[in-house]
């Protein structure tokens, strides 16, 4: 999935699945549903189901923060995201040193969820000056 978009190109946001992060964070999901399927039977209904739905719930709630109005819950939803991203690390980390994830797999996961995770801090950060300003008092 080609996630970049030129930077001179004009761009607006009609939907979530328009934003950066949530493609990413929906590229982890497909990418740990294919490394899992191939996890041993005895881990499929834990350790592989840990990590796919922690890997799905940090999608959904960067899609539950786009749809947001207010800015409180968007924070609230995209902050949500932030922890499920330090769960999915830790879950990823264990399947590795249980040599269930390989190397590569799982430095290229580790890579793009620090990568959601970045673009998600950046998007509070101006979420929360733009709020800011838009509370603060016009001097008359």
């Amino acid at each position: 999935m080609d996630t970049k978009v030129p930077s001179s190109t004009p761009y607006k946001v009609q939907s979530f699945t328009d934003l950066h992060a949530w493609k990413e964070a929906h590229q982890i999901v497909v990418d740990l549903y294919g490394v899992t399927k191939d996890f041993p039977k005895s881990e499929i209904s834990s350790l592989a189901q840990e990590l796919r739905d922690s890997s799905l719930a940090i999608s959904n709630a960067i899609a539950k923060g786009y749809e947001q109005r207010m800015y409180k819950e968007k924070i609230q939803q995209f902050s949500y995201a932030v922890t499920s991203l330090t769960k999915l690390r830790n879950e990823l980390y264990l399947a590795h040193d249980l040599s269930y994830v390989a190397d590569e797999q799982f430095n290229q996961l580790l890579e793009r969820t620090h990568t959601v995770q970045k673009m998600l801090l950046s998007f509070m950060k101006k979420a929360k000056e733009f709020n800011l300003r838009r509370t603060e008092p016009t001097v008359q």
